[in-house]
């Protein structure tokens, strides 16, 4: 049973607006760089409060598995950073700065 104190919706519409889009432009299915991103971070931050990945992609309307691989796409850009200053730069802005210097 998940018990966390922030909605998914909440913490999408938080990042699309740290990314300075609207949660219909985060959501449209996409490969552009700055719509990843955004969902990338927003699945980091809903991971975080303790969303399993299956509600993760309700939220987001994807598959778990694609919720998977954005976890491990920032992952990946906190160990590496090079290449990834984008998505940093908007997982900042989102409010997840006490990853970044980790």
């Amino acid at each position: 049973m998940e018990t966390c104190n922030v909605h998914p919706e909440e913490i999408l519409a938080h990042v699309a607006d740290a990314a300075g889009l609207t949660v219909e432009e985060v959501l449209l299915h996409t490969r552009r760089r700055y719509a990843t991103d955004c969902l990338a971070v927003a699945a980091f931050l809903m991971r975080r409060e303790g969303y399993s990945l299956t509600r993760i992609g309700a939220a987001l309307r994807r598959h778990h598995a694609t919720v998977l691989f954005a976890l491990r796409k920032v992952d990946c850009a906190l160990r590496v950073r090079r290449g990834y200053e984008g998505l940093i730069r908007l997982l900042e802005r989102a409010g997840g700065d006490d990853f970044i210097n980790n």
